[in-house]
């Protein structure tokens, strides 16, 4: 069981995601992060400023259900207000108590801020991982709900704000319910909550889990499979980094995610299967006019 996470102060990147690839865990970065201008320039009145009357994608979610959660586009001052962003003392601003959140999540920020782009930087390439997206999230506090990343390696990294994170190794999802393999969301976990109902879930209280705090400027490193909840500890700003793994160096996942992972080029293929057949079909139509 991994009982602590370890720290890396970083004076050069060059060769660290080779150490992080080796030791397949989750790596704390400090160092890297701090030299970002998002740093000193991500306050609130500043994405106030430049992109309030900006709409953007916000998920309305109930009990903590990410998966089922409700996407609308709102404007970025309307958002921030929502959240208590904008107040003299936002920490004290929370939601998590109640049965509606709203949280700006998995923001893909070229597509939405592309202004911003250049004020964050990524590790270098993982070996055999292709570049993914970089998103943005902006939050109140609230909890986010029990996942993997089963594509590739992620990065955490907190502009503003702390972020309580709990890591579960690949082996301890026959304790987290995830949803059944063959559902939208197999990566995501039946629960909601951080202490989930011991009566609805009963093997939870057995899973072996490390729990870390990341602070603003520090980079929180995510193997893949490695399931994780996050909780926002009052107002935060972050950005995520997704690499993807190639489909050969994913082969065989652990036995948690290997169902889902057999089943993805099943459902792949099903779904071009049908898309021709509807193609054929709509052809038949035509001809028959």
């Amino acid at each position: 069981m991994l009982t602590d996470i370890e720290r890396v102060n970083v004076q050069s990147i060059s060769g660290l995601s080779k150490h992080l690839l080796d030791i397949d865990a989750p790596v704390l970065i400090d160092g890297f992060v701090n030299s970002w201008p998002a740093m000193q320039k991500w306050t609130p009145e500043f994405l106030l400023a430049e992109f309030g009357d900006r709409d953007v994608p916000v998920v309305t979610m109930r009990d903590f259900d990410y998966g089922n959660g409700v996407l609308n586009n709102v404007p970025l001052k309307e958002y921030l207000e929502s959240i208590g962003a904008l107040d003299e003392n936002p920490i004290k601003k929370t939601d998590s108590d109640s049965d509606v959140n709203h949280y700006l999540a998995q923001v893909d920020i070229n597509e939405h801020f592309p202004e911003l782009v250049q004020d964050v930087d990524r590790l270098e390439s993982f070996e055999q991982e292709t570049v993914g997206s970089t998103v943005i999230y902006i939050g109140g506090s609230l909890f986010s709900q029990l996942h993997y990343h089963p594509f590739g390696s992620a990065t955490l990294s907190v502009i503003s704000g702390q972020k309580r994170v709990r890591l579960f190794a690949p082996d301890q999802g026959k304790y987290l319910y995830p949803h059944s393999f063959y559902s939208h969301f197999p990566h995501l976990s039946k629960t909601h909550h951080k202490e989930p109902d011991p009566a609805e879930f009963p093997k939870f209280s057995q899973a072996q889990y490390v729990e870390v705090t990341v602070n603003p400027g520090e980079m929180l490193f995510f193997p893949i499979y490695w399931w994780h909840s996050i909780e926002n500890l009052g107002v935060s700003v972050s950005i995520t980094s997704f690499w993807n793994k190639n489909w050969n160096s994913r082969f065989l996942p652990p036995p948690g995610p290997r169902a889902a992972y057999l089943y993805e080029p099943v459902r792949r293929y099903a779904n071009k299967a049908s898309g021709a057949i509807r193609k054929v079909g709509r052809m038949a139509s035509r001809i028959n006019q």
